[in-house]
C-alpha cells in the first residue's frame, strides 16, 4: 500500500511538471523585431490613433467639398398657433387692442450656392404661406405663394473668405495624408526603441545566467582546491561572494526583464499570459545612404513642405482680412420674384405680380483711433515673422537629415567593429578561464575577462539598436524606404 502511494505520488508529479512545461511552452512565443513592428502597425493603440486622425482629416475635407456644391433646403412651419391681444387697424385709420387667434403655415424651398471667385452666393426659393383669423362664428383664410424667387447677396469690397479656402483646404488635406505616413513611422521607430529596450536586458539576464552558473561551478571548483592547499581562504571567500552577488543580480534582472516584456505587450496587443523571447536581428542589411537622396525624397515626401506653403498662406489670408475689414465695405443684395395673394390657393397661383428687391449697403470707418492700422500692422509682422520661422526650420531639418544620415552611414562601420570585438573578448575569456583553472593568473584577471565579455556582448546589441533606430528614423523624416529604394505607402490592409 505504502508503495502504491508512492507511485501514485510520482506519477503525479511527473504529470504536473509534464503539463507546466507544455505550458510555457505554448505561452512562450519568440518574436523578431519585424514580427513586433508588424503587430504594432496592425494593432496598437498608436496606429488605431493614426487612422482615426486620418478619417477625421478625410471628413474635414469632405466637409469644405460640401461646402462648394449647391445647398438645397426645406422649411416649414407646420402650423403656429397665436391666441393673443394686438392692435388691428380700423376703417377710420385707427388703431384697437382687440384679441385675436389665428394660425400660420408656412413650406420654402431653396437652392443656394456660394461663389468662390466673388465671395458672394445666389439662391433659387419657391414659398408658400396660409394665414388663417379663427374667430367665435367666422373663419378667414388667405394664401401667399411666391413661386419663383431668385437673388444674389454679394459683398463688393469685403472679405473673400471661399477664395482662400480654396487655396488652404487642399493643403490640408494632403497634408494630413503625409502626416498619417508620418504618424505610421513614428510607431515604427517607438517600435524599434522599446523592443532594443527590452533586448538589452533580456541579453543582461542572459550573461548574468552564464556567469552565475560559472561563478558556482569556481566556487566548487574552489572549495575542492581549497581542501588540498591550492588557494586561499580569502580566494575561496571572494569565490563565495561572486557567486551570491551573480544570483541575486540574475533574480533582479529576471523582474526588470518581466516588467519591460510586459510594458512591450501592452503596447502590441498581445496577451499578457503570453512571455516572449525577442530574437536579436543579427543580419543588418548593407545600406549606404546619399545625402543628397535623402534631402531630395524628404522635400518630396514630407508634409512640411505643404505645412511651410499652408503656413504662408494663412498669415497672407489674415493680412488680407485686416485690410479689407478696415476700408470700403458695400454689399449688393438683389432679388426677383413673382408672388400673389389669394383667398383659395389656386387663385395664389394664377395673375402673379412682380416683387423686385435691390439693396446697396456700405460701411466706411471714419474715425477708429488706429485701430485698423493696427490690425494691418499686426498682421503684416505676422506673416514676416512666420517667413523668419519657416525659413529657420527649412535650415533645421536640412541639418537633421544630414546629421542622421552621417551617423548612420558610420554606425554601420561601427557595427562590424562591434561584431569582432564580441568574437574576441569571447575567445580572451575562455582562454583566460583555462588559465585560471590551471593555476596561471588570479582570480581578478578572470572576473576582468567576464566583464570585457560581458560588455562586449551588450555595446553589440547597443549597436545594433542604433543601426535600426537611424534607419527608422531616417525612414520617418524621408518617408523613403532605402532598402526597397521606394517611396514609402500603406496601402488599406496596413492601415
Amino acid at each position: 500500500m505504502y508503495s502504491f502511494k508512492n507511485t501514485l505520488l510520482f506519477f503525479s508529479l511527473a504529470l504536473s511538471v509534464f503539463t507546466s512545461r507544455v505550458e510555457a511552452q505554448v505561452n512562450t512565443m519568440q518574436v523578431s523585431m519585424d514580427q513586433c513592428i508588424s503587430f504594432a502597425i496592425g494593432g496598437s493603440t498608436d496606429s488605431k490613433i493614426a487612422l482615426t486622425q486620418k478619417h477625421r482629416s478625410d471628413w474635414q475635407y469632405r466637409s469644405y467639398l460640401a461646402e462648394t456644391r449647391p445647398g438645397i433646403m426645406l422649411e416649414a412651419t407646420l402650423p403656429a398657433y397665436n391666441n393673443i391681444i394686438t392692435n388691428v387697424l380700423q376703417n377710420d385709420g385707427t388703431y384697437k387692442y382687440l384679441p385675436q387667434t389665428n394660425m400660420e403655415l408656412y413650406t420654402g424651398l431653396s437652392i443656394s450656392q456660394k461663389l468662390g471667385l466673388t465671395g458672394g452666393s445666389v439662391f433659387l426659393r419657391s414659398d408658400l404661406y396660409r394665414f388663417d383669423l379663427l374667430g367665435d362664428t367666422s373663419k378667414t383664410t388667405s394664401y401667399l405663394s411666391s413661386p419663383l424667387y431668385i437673388g444674389i447677396n454679394q459683398p463688393l469690397f469685403g472679405f473673400n473668405q471661399y477664395k482662400w479656402k480654396k487655396k488652404i483646404e487642399p493643403a490640408l488635406y494632403s497634408e494630413s495624408q503625409l502626416q498619417f505616413i508620418e504618424n505610421m513611422e513614428e510607431i515604427r521607430v517607438k517600435t524599434v526603441r522599446m523592443f532594443f529596450d527590452a533586448l538589452t536586458i533580456q541579453q543582461q539576464l542572459t550573461n548574468l545566467e552564464l556567469n552565475s552558473l560559472n561563478n558556482d561551478t569556481l566556487y566548487s571548483i574552489g572549495k575542492a582546491r581549497f581542501r588540498i592547499g591550492a588557494i586561499s581562504e580569502t580566494e575561496l571567500m571572494q569565490l563565495e561572494l561572486q557567486s551570491l552577488k551573480s544570483n541575486n543580480d540574475l533574480e533582479s534582472k529576471k523582474i526588470t526583464l518581466k516588467n519591460q516584456l510586459r510594458q512591450l505587450l501592452v503596447y502590441l496587443k498581445i496577451d499578457n499570459s503570453v512571455i516572449l523571447q525577442l530574437i536579436i536581428p543579427e543580419n543588418a542589411p548593407f545600406v549606404q545612404i546619399d545625402e543628397g537622396i535623402a534631402l531630395n525624397e524628404a522635400w518630396k515626401n514630407r508634409p512640411e513642405p505643404l505645412s511651410f506653403n499652408r503656413r504662408l498662406l494663412e498669415s497672407q489670408m489674415k493680412l488680407d482680412q485686416a485690410k479689407k475689414e478696415s476700408g470700403l465695405n458695400m454689399n449688393l443684395y438683389a432679388s426677383y420674384g413673382v408672388t400673389r395673394d389669394a383667398a383659395v390657393i389656386s387663385d395664389a397661383f394664377r395673375n402673379f405680380d412682380n416683387q423686385k428687391v435691390a439693396t446697396l449697403g456700405l460701411s466706411l470707418p471714419i474715425l477708429d483711433w488706429g485701430e485698423a492700422k493696427g490690425r494691418i500692422k499686426m498682421a503684416q509682422a505676422e506673416l514676416e515673422l512666420e517667413n523668419v520661422r519657416i525659413e529657420q526650420e527649412k535650415n533645421a531639418f536640412d541639418q537633421l537629415i544630414r546629421q542622421k544620415v552621417d551617423e548612420f552611414n558610420e554606425q554601420q562601420l561601427q557595427l562590424s567593429l562591434l561584431k569582432k570585438s564580441v568574437q574576441i573578448a569571447n575567445k580572451s575569456y575562455n582562454l583566460i578561464k583555462k588559465r585560471y583553472l590551471s593555476s596561471q593568473i588570479s582570480l581578478l584577471e578572470l572576473y576582468n575577462a567576464q566583464s570585457d565579455k560581458d560588455q562586449a556582448e551588450l555595446a553589440l546589441i547597443d549597436g545594433i539598436r542604433n543601426y535600426w533606430q537611424l534607419y527608422y528614423e531616417i525612414r520617418q523624416i524621408t518617408l523613403y524606404d532605402f532598402i526597397k529604394n521606394s517611396k514609402i505607402e500603406y496601402a488599406a490592409t496596413e492601415q
